[in-house]
This record gives structure tokens, sequence and C-alpha cells, in this order.
């Protein structure tokens, strides 16, 4: 084949400059085709004037012009064309360098890069080398093409859990990409990880960590959303590079959620101290979250930063929606090993010894009126201000009691430990002298009385 033979070729494709395609390949990116290319016309003079011969000059000239139509974006070179093409000449040696032209086309149809794929020596092996496969992939993501990404997972699908040398399985590397939007990759990925089921999270890899690092794409997709708003500038390119951080969250979250239903987002950001306080209200509404809505511990995401102690999160959580997760009773949930049962987070909160000015003061200031509610502990049925008692909280005790000193007159203890306590926060504030032992001597003299009254009784 001659490179006037080329040239005729690329005329029948409608190449507004068939000469300069064959003088100059960097041409072939910015050309506008004159007319729809017509593929059965091209193969019928491409089977005329195909070369009989194996020469290093034929086998050149063909290369260059299947790197010409595999660029061609207006009607990509059909599956079947692409197949009787490739069993004239690539039979014997196929350059892989098709692969990677056809890559850059980003309207390239899958069932046509599936015929390269199988027509490629170097991964026609048994079994393909996966590391060929992953390099295929990472181009995709720079190119931002789907379409060939799914025929290479299609094509050989364990290439989902291959590791390069860094560690990084596909998933990993596909959150690295700043100039493309990587939402749809890891879309692709995710799914056919969950589809395939070949990760043993059962969530198409979205908590597989990298060998190198203990970061998920859960975790990436985090990570990439905080840099985004500590870098973000007023620019229209950092704003549509945000949303798109925001979608690759909502992929992670939706994948987990159909796999695991009890998955709480929250959860797990404040348990792994992910650092994100300041975009907990956003994730809440861009994700629709329900923060009464709990794990497979019954644990919601207020009572895991009680748990863990964590303020900055207490405060956050108890600003959206108007507090009202501080107002829903918990009916189960399980915390270092012990049930709790009917609880309001204001009683586990003091159950687990948490301070004042800790965070229990703005639990407290949602919802008040659990001072007056008593809940069941063990066989007892316990006020907030006696739970404190029971863990000799003086000052949360004094607190409590100071909102609602009225709570004393429901009361109905019969605990021993509960009297001895009570006793001792007596003796402790008259000791202490703090200035506000009065108001309380008498709030829990009416109590000790009334216990008192009871065992006698």
């Amino acid at each position: 084949m001659k490179s006037n033979d080329i040239v005729e070729l690329l005329n029948v494709l409608g190449a507004p400059n068939s000469t300069t395609f064959v003088q100059d390949s960097n041409d072939q990116q910015t050309s506008t085709w004159t007319k729809l290319p017509n593929w059965d016309d091209f193969y019928q003079r491409f089977l005329f004037l195909v070369p009989k011969n194996d020469s290093d000059n034929n086998k050149k000239n063909i290369n260059m012009l299947m790197q010409v139509i595999l660029s061609i974006e207006t009607i990509p070179v059909p599956p079947k064309i692409m197949q009787d093409i490739l069993k004239l000449y690539i039979g014997k040696k196929n350059d892989d360098v098709l692969l990677h032209t056809a890559i850059q086309n980003p309207c390239f149809l899958t069932d046509t890069y599936s015929v390269l794929l199988s027509a490629s020596p170097q991964l026609n092996n048994h079994p393909p080398p996966l590391s060929a496969l992953w390099l295929l992939l990472h181009q995709c993501y720079a190119c931002n093409n789907v379409n060939v990404a799914k025929s290479i997972i299609d094509f050989q699908p364990s290439v989902l859990k291959h590791a390069n040398p860094m560690g990084l399985l596909p998933i990993h590397a596909a959150f690295g990409y700043r100039q493309n939007k990587r939402s749809d990759m890891v879309r692709l990925l995710l799914q056919e990880g969950v589809k395939r089921n070949i990760f043993e999270d059962g969530c198409g890899g979205v908590f597989s960590s990298s060998k190198t690092s203990d970061s998920s794409p859960i975790d990436l997709a985090l990570y990439y959303l905080r840099q985004g708003y500590r870098n973000l500038e007023d620019n229209d390119e950092d704003k549509e590079d945000i949303g798109d951080k925001w979608q690759c969250l909502s992929i992670c979250y939706d994948v987990v959620k159909s796999s695991k239903p009890n998955f709480q987002l929250l959860n797990y950001i404040i348990q792994h101290s992910i650092n994100m306080d300041h975009l907990v209200k956003d994730i809440v509404q861009r994700l629709d979250i329900d923060l009464n809505a709990s794990d497979d511990l019954g644990m919601t995401p207020l009572l895991v930063a009680i748990q863990l102690r964590k303020v900055g999160y207490i405060k956050t959580l108890l600003k959206i929606r108007n507090g009202n997760c501080a107002k829903y009773r918990m009916p189960h949930c399980q915390i270092d090993h012990k049930i709790y049962r009917d609880c309001y987070p204001l009683h586990i909160a003091l159950q687990l010894g948490l301070k004042w000015e800790d965070g229990l003061k703005h639990i407290h200031e949602c919802y008040p009126e659990a001072v007056s509610i008593a809940i069941p502990f063990d066989e007892s049925h316990l006020y907030p201000f006696m739970v404190a008692a029971g863990n000799n909280a003086l000052e949360e005790c004094y607190r409590l009691l100071q909102s609602d000193v009225g709570v004393v007159e429901s009361c109905e203890v019969n605990d021993i430990t509960m009297l001895q306590n009570m006793q001792f926060l007596l003796l402790k504030f008259i000791a202490n002298d703090e200035g506000h032992y009065h108001f309380l001597m008498g709030a829990v003299l009416s109590v000790l009385i009334m216990i008192a009254y009871n065992y006698v009784a």
C-alpha cells in the first residue's frame, strides 16, 4: 500500500485534506471531516488496495491509516469493520499503539474497542498481563473515556482488583485526576465492582485500602472534598471541580447504601476522626441524610459524637434542623458492649460521663424537657440528675436540677447506691461551698427524705 492509496481511502471517508493526514499526523486531532464516513464504501476500497505482502513499508502505511481512522469522532469505525480489517493484517503482528490511539477518541465504541483488545497479542495471553490493562485504564482516566474503560473491564474483570507497583487499585487512581470529570469513571468502577462481586466488602471496593496507605475510595472522596474547599478560588473551574467531588462522594455513599442499608456516613466520618465538622451541614443536605437513622448497633451520629467526646461534631449536629437529633428517643443502641433502651441522648451522655462544657450543655439546651423524663437503667427508672448523681457528676447534677427543680417531686428510687451517691453529693456541695449549694441542698434533701420514706415504707 502506497501513500496515494491512503489518500484515496481517506477521501472516501471525507477527510478535509487527506495529504495533510499522511504528512503530519498531528493535524488529525484538529481537522474537521467534510462528510460523515461511509465505512462500507471504505472497507470495499480497502480490500481492493490492501497489499498482499507483509513488507515493513506496507505495515507502516496501514498502521498509520489505522491510527487515522481510529481518531475519527463523527461516526467511529463499527466493530464488524474493525474486526475484518484486523483479520487482514493484524493477525500476524498488532502494534498496541492502536489501543492507545482508540482511547483518545471519546466517541469510540465499546464493542469496537473490545475487538481491538481481543486482537492484541500482548493482551491475548492466558491470562493477559493485568499490568498492561491497568495502564490502559489509567489512560482512559486521562481522557475520561468511560466506554473504552468499560470494554477493558469486560475483557478482564479481575483488573479491578489489580494493584500497580505503588499498591493502587484502578479505583484509587481514578480519584487523582483533576482535569476531567472523575465522577464518571468512579461510578463505572464501583458499579462494575458491585455487579461482579469481586471485592470482600461487598460494596464494589469502596472500603478497599491501597497497599501503601489506609485510604479507601470513600476516604479519598472525603479527602479530595476537604482539599477542594481549602483550595477553592472564585472561578468557574474550581466550582465545577467541587461539584464533581461532591458527585464522587454521593456515588460512594449510594453504592454502600445499596449493599449496607444501615451504613451511616456521618458515623463513619466521626469514628475515623476525619476533620469535616464544617461540612457536616452540607453533607446532610446534599445526601439527604436522616440524623436519627441508626447503624447496625443502633447508633446515630449524635450518639457516636457523644461516645467519642467529639465536641465540635456535637455542636454542629445540634445546629442542624433545630437540634431534632437531641429530641429523638433511641429504641435500642449498643455502646461498649452495653445495651441502652428507650433513652434520649441526654441520658446516654450522662451515663457515659460527658461533661457540661463538653457538649452536655448544648444537648440540654436543645431538649430541656428530657430533664423530667425518667428512663430505664438496669432495673431502675432514673431521671437525668439521678444518672449524674450515680456518676458523682457534681456540676452536671446541679445544672440539671437548676433547670427543673420540680423534678424531685416525681422521684421514686429504690437503689441503695443511688441513695449513697446523693448523700455524698450533698456533703460534697457543702464542703466545696461554691456559692450555689444552698439552692441544691433543699432539692437533694427532698430527694433523700422521699428515698428514706420509701425504704421505711
